[in-house]
């Protein structure tokens, strides 16, 4: 019959193709199982449970006082004393991005945000999360797999990129991190204006003590020291207050003149004070005559010295460093992690070269062996 007629030709069908299927099957069992097979667990374990990774990028670099701000502002001998200046931005640039990789910054990141919650977001993904309780190498080890720090040296730029299983999570850690960025660079800046205030203030004690003991130990001559320190810190103050006037007051300004005699007037009396440490120029004696000079080249030293520390004070109280956000930490929209066809496709393309080189290998042991 009709019926009984088709139902013979599909089943004849079939097993024509299940025989077709188990000689293919039979022909390349091991291509199969080492090529195909472990692609398609791979592929199925992507698609299925692995969890999407959201990606914040942020940029962003240092930026120090111009070159010639800061020649105006590092007196000669605080320089040559390596007191006074900035390190090159590129030099704090590079260690804020070795800062960003370290046990210190997954660490302080955890302290603020408890990012080890954050990498447990996983879903059904059973692979990807970190431990409940990781110890400090392990959250490191896992952190660094999450970030991405590229530092530009030619332009000075260092680009983040954060990665977390939420959008809003990779957002709030790269901010965070910028935040601590932030802080490092800061703390930079007050260290190295510390030492410099600390070097220069050993240094007017050093040319102190070398004044009073060239013009010897008498009280006077410790009463003028005095007098000298204060009067060359107010000078100090009316050269600063000056020059900052001068910037927007005119020349003929009554209030620009009023600044300028007093500038004179404290010049004249440190001159007048700095005379008496002199003493008289009756010693008409070589011997005198040394005296007297060692007396005016310890007070220039000091009165040097005193200049320096007074722009170590002025320039303590400045940013010499300032990190400058380029990117903003962005809300991402879509996950770019993992990277399943391409994982799918790395995956089978190493699987398909080693089993050739191992068919290879044995097919040749085979020919050699025979």
């Amino acid at each position: 019959m009709p019926y009984e007629s088709a139902s013979s030709e599909v089943a004849q069908r079939s097993a024509e193709i299940r025989s077709q299927v188990r000689g293919v099957f039979a022909r390349h069992k091991w291509a199969i199982l080492l090529i195909v097979a472990p692609t398609l667990v791979v592929a199925f374990y992507l698609y299925a449970f692995a969890a999407d990774q959201y990606v914040s990028t942020a940029s962003f670099l240092l930026r120090g006082p111009s070159s010639a701000t800061t020649a105006e502002a590092v007196p000669g001998r605080l320089a040559r004393m390596g007191l006074g200046g900035d390190a090159p931005a590129s030099e704090e640039a590079a260690g804020v991005a070795a800062y960003l990789e370290s046990h210190d910054a997954s660490s302080e990141l955890q302290r603020r945000v408890d990012v080890i919650s954050m990498y447990r977001k996983t879903g059904t993904d059973i692979l990807a999360p970190i431990k409940p309780k990781p110890t400090l190498e392990e959250l490191t080890k896992y952190y660094r797999k999450h970030i991405d720090v590229n530092f530009d040296k030619g332009a000075g730029i260092i680009k983040l990129e954060t990665r977390a299983f939420t959008p809003e999570d990779s957002k709030t850690i790269s901010e965070n991190l910028l935040v601590m960025s932030e802080e490092l660079v800061n703390n930079f800046g007050r260290r190295a204006q510390a030492d410099a205030l600390r070097g220069a203030r050993a240094e007017v004690e050093r040319t102190r003590n070398q004044l009073a003991a060239v013009g010897g130990q008498s009280t006077s001559s410790s009463v003028v020291l005095g007098v000298v320190g204060g009067l060359e810190s107010q000078l100090a103050n009316a050269r600063a207050e000056y020059a900052a006037a001068a910037s927007y007051l005119r020349p003929e300004s009554q209030r620009l003149q009023q600044l300028g005699a007093r500038v004179s007037a404290l010049q004249a009396q440190v001159s007048r004070q700095g005379g008496r440490l002199d003493g008289p120029a009756s010693a008409q004696s070589p011997a005198g005559d040394r005296v007297i000079s060692d007396r005016q080249f310890a007070m220039a030293e000091y009165q040097a010295a005193h200049s320096s520390y007074e722009s170590a004070r002025g320039q303590a109280g400045r940013q010499s460093q300032y990190l400058v956000r380029i990117n903003q930490p962005n809300l991402p929209q879509k996950s770019l992690y993992p990277n399943r066809g391409f994982i799918i496709l790395t995956v089978f393309v190493s699987l398909l070269v080693a089993y050739g080189v191992g068919w290879l290998i044995i097919t040749g042991a085979r020919e050699h062996a025979m």
